[in-house]
């Protein structure tokens, strides 16, 4: 789900922690979170990380907020009411590390035991995930160190979006949420009987020739 917390589009509308609830609810496994740092005025008035979209260096938009630790409430509140299969948090960070130290204590305080603190996840058989919250991030962001504690919370680190993967990366891990997602999505659609016969370098592949074909337009 992108974009999980705009009740609209993402330069007006609303940020709320109840779309969070009406996703997971109907039935929706991976949720975006994007996390920046409160405004001026809202560390004056005591705000924690917010969850709203931003232009490209933090420049804020028209659309509104919402509190880290509210969309964290949600999640735990409706994670595994409509299935048990393991939920995501594919975090988009931008916070300051202060910030990402409240982050990862609204995780470890709200969730709990739902958390996956595991860093095997991708060789992890399903059914062993049943009831876990994953958390996907980028890990030092932007030059700015991901604070260890929500280091510690990262079960599936992700390079930068565009960006191939070295050998030394995938020997870290890093393409760990490639596995998983594929092994996930594998398994719900055998539950469903669906299959789309395509890896995700055929779908990589149609989506950089779909942005080729655009542009070409644009001129």
């Amino acid at each position: 789900s992108h974009n999980s917390f705009l009740e609209g589009d993402q330069l007006t509308s609303a940020a709320s922690a109840d779309m969070y609830r009406r996703l997971l609810l109907s039935g929706t496994r991976c949720l975006e979170i994007d996390c920046w740092d409160p405004t001026a005025f809202g560390r004056w008035w005591g705000q924690g990380p917010r969850v709203t979209h931003r232009m490209p260096g933090g420049v804020p938009l028209l659309c509104g907020s919402v509190a880290f630790s509210e969309v964290v409430a949600a999640i735990a509140e409706h994670a595994f009411t409509s299935s048990p299969l393991p939920v995501l948090l594919s975090l988009e960070m931008h916070c300051s590390a202060k910030q990402q130290k409240k982050i990862a204590r609204a995780l470890i305080d709200t969730l709990g035991g739902l958390l996956s603190r595991s860093d095997r996840v991708a060789s992890t058989p399903l059914r062993e995930l049943h009831r876990k919250v994953l958390v996907k991030m980028r890990l030092d962001k932007g030059g700015t160190q991901t604070d260890p504690l929500l280091r510690s919370l990262v079960t599936l680190p992700s390079s930068s979006i565009g960006e191939p993967l070295t050998p030394k990366e995938v020997d870290n891990g890093l393409d760990d949420g490639c596995r998983l997602r594929e092994t996930v999505c594998r398994s719900w659609k055998e539950l469903s009987g669906r299959t789309t016969g395509r890896s995700r370098y055929q779908i990589g592949d149609e989506w950089r020739l779909a942005g080729r074909g655009v542009r070409g337009w644009l001129r």
